[in-house]
């Protein structure tokens, strides 16, 4: 979507009485039910990201972002946080396979993975950042596969063991056509 006020796009999300919002500069989360952080009508964040980027998923847990240059997961419940209004630290960050760079499409998650779309293919990362991570704050983590594509996929869906991937190949007067490819997961 795109914010009216700043012409920026961002997504929106709500999950376990969270709403989440991302834009190019942060996601900020607010209480869903609008009591905490709010007054009078007007809410304020209950926290925000250390990381910026407009394309997100979350899980019972955890926070997913694809960024610029990395993948970072939070804590769905504020950890590593500090300041007025507090701003939360990664549990981890997931670095692009070398020669790849993001496809600026929304992440998606099935089985504790995080499917992130890349210029060329498709990154994998333990959702709850231990498998393929090292210890530390954030924990470094390294792809767990990456599917290899000719051209930039669209958000994936998962489902049972297959991903289902989209990519726009060409325009026509009532919309992009679209190409519809299944891959089976390793």
């Amino acid at each position: 979507s795109t914010d009216p006020a700043s012409g920026g796009l961002f997504q929106i999300a709500a999950r376990g009485g969270q709403l989440f919002r991302a834009d190019s500069d942060e996601v900020s989360v607010f209480d869903s039910a609008g009591v905490s952080g709010c007054s009078g009508g007007i809410c304020h964040a209950t926290w925000t990201t250390s990381q910026s980027g407009p394309h997100l998923t979350v899980t019972a847990t955890t926070l997913v972002i694809a960024g610029g240059d990395a993948a970072f997961g939070f804590s769905v419940r504020p950890s590593g946080c500090s300041g007025t209004p507090l701003v939360c630290s990664p549990i981890w960050r997931g670095a692009y396979p070398a020669g790849h760079q993001s496809a600026q499409m929304t992440p998606t998650t099935a089985g504790g993975v995080a499917y992130v779309p890349l210029s060329d293919g498709i990154a994998t990362y333990a959702v709850d950042g231990l498998a393929g991570c090292s210890a530390g704050a954030p924990r470094n983590c390294s792809a767990l596969s990456l599917l290899a594509f000719p051209y930039a996929p669209r958000a994936p869906i998962v489902v049972g063991g297959l991903a289902y991937v989209v990519r726009l190949i060409g325009a026509r007067p009532s919309g992009p056509p679209l190409d519809v490819r299944v891959y089976a997961l390793p």
